[in-house]
């Protein structure tokens, strides 16, 4: 256990296990529906192979600085089940590519001696709920990034917790996205898809003119009516926030939050 898991400890985790949320871009969907798999592939910051996602909120995006038409760039979100997956490696409350990466969000909430493995959670899906549960009181409000507590609720020596109170109620401007605020959740084997763990997809409309992407979701994964956003040309990475909206959609819809 990490010095920031120890803050938890009083939380029980009673929560509704919200969804996994895998993103790529419309690449990389295409040969997940053709292999059923979402392959672990190699980590820089880690230096080993892993599958990324996040817990409950559609975090990932893939940095861009061109406009285009080509859906080879446009963002896919995977929502999957988490009780038909593979179990995870390792949970963090962060992306941890941006807290090893981003020097000037590390440097302006965290001590310079602070390392990744102090913020690790464990094993368990239900150190998530209480993470949830201490900063945001409730599943709605993480998935909303409304925290309820700041870095004054926790002692003084519980420099960790202090820390990420800050970052995640902070509104002042900064490099960095809502990936610092999402639970990120990392397996080290690849992922093989069934109608059990693919809960729905969020893609281009565009796709939907693709028998193989019809045909693949309706007959392998039981997905009549995936998701969908309509594009322009223009940078992909701006589309985060109508796949985010999609996705709010269809947990308001489904009751999972």
């Amino acid at each position: 256990m990490s010095r920031f898991s120890d803050v938890l400890k009083g939380s029980d985790g009673r929560l509704k296990v919200l969804p996994i949320l895998h993103s790529c871009d419309g690449y990389g969907f295409r040969g997940i529906l053709e292999s059923g798999t979402i392959d672990i592939t190699y980590c820089n910051v880690f230096e080993k192979d892993y599958v990324y996602a996040y817990y409950g909120i559609p975090s990932y995006r893939k940095s861009s600085e061109d406009a285009t038409k080509n859906k080879v760039w446009f963002p896919v979100c995977f929502i999957l089940n988490y009780d038909f997956l593979p179990s995870f490696s390792k949970m963090y409350p962060f992306d941890t590519g941006g807290f090893m990466t981003n020097d000037k969000m590390r440097g302006k909430y965290f001590h310079d001696k602070m390392g990744v493995s102090d913020f690790e959670l464990g094993r368990d899906i239900i150190d998530a709920a209480r993470v949830i549960q201490v900063f945001y009181g409730g599943n709605e409000k993480y998935i909303r990034n409304e925290p309820c507590v700041g870095a004054d609720f926790f002692g003084d020596l519980d420099f960790e917790a202090r820390g990420y109170a800050s970052l995640i109620s902070s509104e002042s401007r900064g490099f960095y996205d809502n990936r610092a605020s999402t639970i990120e959740i990392i397996y080290d084997d690849s992922i093989h898809l069934n109608k059990e763990s693919l809960v729905q997809v969020v893609i281009p409309e565009s796709f939907l003119d693709e028998d193989i992407v019809l045909e693949s979701l309706s007959d392998e994964y039981e997905i009549k009516s995936p998701l969908t956003y309509y594009t322009i040309r223009g940078n992909p990475v701006e589309y985060f926030g109508v796949i985010y909206n999609e996705y709010m959609r269809f947990v308001i819809s489904n009751d999972l939050m």
